[in-house]
């Protein structure tokens, strides 16, 4: 729902005004998750909203920036973000991990070699994967079947240790989520407070319309 403000130079008008905004806001605030509701909630005035809008939209384009590091979209990353979580790894890390899959695996399809030549040679052919089966994947789809292929192979805990932190640092941390073709992270995202595109495209409009400093 678009946030519509109107004042008059009058007194009156501006207090209608003013007024008309906070229950604007209001109703906004209760129609998004998370914390677009805490943020707005707060909001006693111009000064407020550009303080919370100012919060909320480096947020939202710090979950844009790592998005697109894990090559994946924002609904998907705040879904594994908040899940990873609550083992410990901040959606910064989540990130790196994607990042580093995605780098090293695209590596070995451009070299044949790299830290994943390894895996390629001795896992793949045993459970009938190819290197071209991760063409185009994004960072958490990669990393699954690179996990899904470990677990084919019915790795020993310390063969899978190696080979998960063989493609990113800590992502051994991520085996619970992983399992049973990522059922973790579906179970868990489901939960997740996620900021959708159509709300960060309101609030940037909000921005640009009503003049608001908030970079």
């Amino acid at each position: 729902m678009a946030l519509t403000f109107q004042f008059k130079a009058d007194g009156s008008g501006y207090k209608r005004g003013l007024e008309n905004m906070r229950q604007d806001t209001k109703r906004f605030a209760s129609g998004v998750k998370g914390m677009l509701s805490s943020s707005f909630a707060m909001a006693g005035g111009i000064a407020a909203i550009s303080a919370a809008t100012k919060s909320i939209v480096n947020h939202a384009k710090e979950i844009q920036n790592l998005s697109r590091l894990s090559n994946t979209s924002t609904d998907v990353f705040q879904r594994h973000a908040h899940a990873a979580k609550s083992v410990g790894v901040q959606h910064e890390k989540l990130a790196d991990i994607y990042k580093d899959s995605s780098d090293k695996i695209g590596d070995f399809l451009q070299t044949g070699g790299g830290p994943m030549a390894d895996y390629f040679e001795k896992i793949a052919p045993l459970i009938g994967q190819t290197a071209d089966e991760f063409r185009g994947l994004s960072g958490p789809d990669a990393l699954q079947l690179y996990f899904n292929g470990l677990e084919k192979a019915n790795l020993g805990q310390s063969e899978m240790t190696f080979y998960m932190e063989a493609i990113a640092s800590d992502a051994t941390l991520l085996i619970p989520f992983l399992e049973k073709a990522g059922q973790g992270f579906k179970d868990l995202g489901d939960d997740a407070n996620v900021l959708g595109e159509g709300a960060i495209k309101k609030l940037v409009e909000m921005v640009i319309k009503f003049e608001l400093e908030v970079l």
